[in-house]
């Protein structure tokens, strides 16, 4: 992610035309020097999912590290198992879809 903006129109039909004509476009050269497409959404779309992302991010932080996956899994007993742990570096949420998704 390499950023975001908030766009405000005179009025909601000029928003979604505008969503319509930069979802999907290109975007800046990324530092892998590939060109990111632009991700659009209305204000109120775009503020519902960043709140869950959030949610999403503060759950996901706490599987970081070593832990038991057994009530996750098919196999295992319990915690107790060693087969059962599983190691998690890194866990990841973002916000994928955009206007042209949601029609």
């Amino acid at each position: 992610v390499y950023g975001s903006a908030k766009l405000r129109l005179a009025d909601a039909a000029s928003a979604v035309k505008l969503c319509g004509l930069l979802d999907g476009a290109n975007g800046p050269i990324d530092r892998e020097g590939e060109r990111v497409t632009l991700l659009a959404l209305p204000g109120n779309v775009a503020d519902k999912m960043q709140a869950v992302h959030k949610r999403l991010r503060g759950a996901l932080k706490r599987f970081t590290g070593t832990r038991s996956f057994h009530n996750f899994s098919h196999g295992f007993a319990g915690a107790s198992d060693p087969k059962s742990i599983r190691s998690v570096y890194r866990c990841r949420s973002g916000i994928t879809a955009g206007h042209a998704d949601f029609l």
